[in-house]
């Protein structure tokens, strides 16, 4: 949905870095993602429940607070209901008390989806940095 409103932009993300990474030389995950945190202007995230149980060092939540930290622009979307069971994880809340997280639908049926599209469009493409 982002890049159909930013066709040039350059998006990465956690499912890019290869099978593999760490061994027979190839670069660490951990590095990979400092040099893309390096890298971006804008991070965007989603947040679920899942977040609860994140890697403590490099989940998500540890994304969007080096994004913070760095003086990037940090958009989180957050799945309805999800909340409560996320920001049982010490990172989401302290995220969450610093950055206005957007809420989206949980299910994916086709009039949510044209919600998400709708705030995609409206609250986070304005926002990209």
């Amino acid at each position: 949905m982002v890049l159909h409103h930013l066709p040039h932009a350059r998006i990465w993300s956690m499912e890019d870095i290869p099978a593999g990474s760490g061994s027979a030389g190839d670069p660490m995950f951990s590095d990979i993602i400092k040099e893309k945190m390096d890298w971006c202007s804008t991070v965007l995230g989603v947040c679920d429940c899942t977040c609860e149980t994140s890697h403590k060092k490099w989940g998500s939540p540890v994304e969007w607070k080096m994004g913070l930290d760095m003086g990037k622009k940090v958009l989180v979307l957050f799945l309805d209901g999800h909340m409560d069971a996320a920001k049982r994880n010490p990172v989401v809340e302290d995220v969450a008390k610093q950055v206005q997280f957007f809420p989206i639908p949980a299910c994916e049926d086709a009039s949510n989806m044209k919600i998400m599209q709708g705030v995609i469009s409206s609250a986070i493409i304005p926002n990209v940095r």
